[in-house]
């Protein structure tokens, strides 16, 4: 079977088209990979900033209280606090508490702090800041357990928790607080009782992870192993509108990281419940215990895409993601990419045209070239005839003429005949 040119131009127009489309392919697959690792790094570099920044802010606090701790009039206070009678309608430690509450006003006017408690090791509250929690045991019982890790460690933390009752006038029931912890010893080194002060995590711990709040959709939060936020979230008022939030109501401990599967910023909801609706995909890792990283995107406590990195302190009990979303962290990407498809769309309807054009062409050339050999064949058959043949068009014009009609009319060529009116010559 004979291969026409125009195939040929067809077969090479189509393998141009698979290479272009394969180039382009590699090309985009190199800037997305170059662009995610970019971002990649970009977000690790901020969530260690954030780890960093959260870190220092818990080294100063633990600091802060274990000085007080161990300053030699705390000592003392505390010492002739144990050996008051416990008696909560008694006021006979009234001089000492205020005493104590003088020497420690500094520590408390630290900013976000919030009062303080002198714990007994039976978990008796021997004084605080406000002296209607003297003498009670039932305030806040999981303080017995933060009690019991400051005597093994010397120093301890709690990550935020519900308030049981006002702390000041500031403070609501309910409100976030979290508290650290020192041993208060005796000259002998023996433990005495737990100087404990309480700090708002929405003024200090959430500030400290304002460093991971990058661009228009950046944040760093603070979650523990219950998949709650911790720290306060970036995007509070957008929580009130989609019902995640009260009006007025914090984030801290009131937000769960979990996946509504569907964009609730965008007006659709949930067909799950809260409490079924399943972890975040970063959040599920996290709480496993294990660091990572998503580039590709999932779905945040919004149910907006976003890409991330985190982290897990499995001694604290604390995990910290830094998040994206994925509309402005790809927004230049996806413009290169859109550049580049249009560029490519471009280059193959100019291939495919420019193939058709040569195909049309060559196609044209093979038809005239076949219609003049026609043509030849034609005058050699109409000269070997003996007879005189001549053809006109319906206006009586002489389109072609043989030799013989030549020679019986006694013209010397064709050119006197053909193109002139037949009738005015014979």
């Amino acid at each position: 079977m004979k291969i026409r040119f125009h195939h040929i131009l067809i077969l090479l127009a189509m393998v141009a088209v698979v290479l272009l489309a394969w180039t382009v392919w590699w090309i985009k697959d190199g800037v997305r990979v170059t662009y995610q690792s970019d971002v990649g790094e970009a977000l690790e570099t901020v969530s260690y900033a954030a780890v960093q920044a959260m870190d220092n802010w818990l080294a100063q606090h633990k600091a802060a209280v274990k000085i007080w701790a161990d300053t030699p009039e705390v000592r003392q206070l505390t010492t002739e606090l144990l050996e008051i009678p416990r008696d909560r309608d008694v006021p006979a430690h009234a001089g000492t508490l205020e005493r104590l509450h003088a020497w420690l006003s500094p520590l408390q006017a630290m900013s976000g702090n919030t009062g303080y408690l002198v714990v007994a090791p039976d978990g008796v509250i021997l004084a605080s800041n406000r002296n209607s929690d003297v003498g009670r045991r039932d305030l806040l019982p999981r303080k017995i357990d933060l009690v019991r890790r400051l005597r093994d460690s010397g120093v301890a933390v709690s990550m935020p928790e519900k308030t049981y009752g006002p702390v000041t006038v500031a403070t609501q029931p309910d409100d976030p607080t979290m508290y650290f912890g020192a041993p208060v010893l005796d000259e002998l080194g023996q433990f005495l009782a737990a100087l404990v002060l309480r700090v708002d995590p929405a003024k200090g711990f959430t500030d400290s992870l304002r460093v991971g709040y990058i661009g228009v959709t950046g944040e760093s939060y603070a979650f523990n192993r219950q998949a709650r936020l911790i720290s306060d979230s970036r995007f509070s008022e957008e929580l009130y509108e989609i019902g995640l939030l009260d009006p007025g109501e914090p984030a801290i401990l009131n937000i769960e990281l979990r996946d509504p599967g569907v964009d609730l910023t965008a007006g659709a909801q949930s067909h799950l419940p809260i409490g079924e609706q399943p972890l975040t995909f970063m959040a599920a890792s996290a709480i496993e215990g294990k660091a990572g990283i998503n580039l590709d995107g999932y779905r945040d406590y919004r149910g907006v895409n976003v890409v991330g990195t985190w982290v897990f302190d499995s001694e604290l009990g604390i995990g910290i993601a830094t998040e994206v979303n994925v509309g402005e962290v790809y927004k230049s990407l996806f413009a290169i990419e859109t550049v580049i498809s249009v560029l490519t769309v471009l280059s193959v309807l100019l291939l495919s045209g420019l193939a058709a054009l040569l195909a049309v062409n060559e196609r044209r050339r093979q038809a005239q070239k076949a219609l003049s050999e026609s043509e030849s064949r034609v005058r050699l058959l109409l000269d070997s005839v003996a007879d005189g043949v001549f053809g006109v068009d319906p206006d009586g014009i002489c389109t072609f003429v043989n030799s013989s009609a030549l020679r019986l009319l006694g013209c010397g060529k064709a050119s006197e005949l053909v193109g002139k009116k037949i009738g005015d010559i014979i």
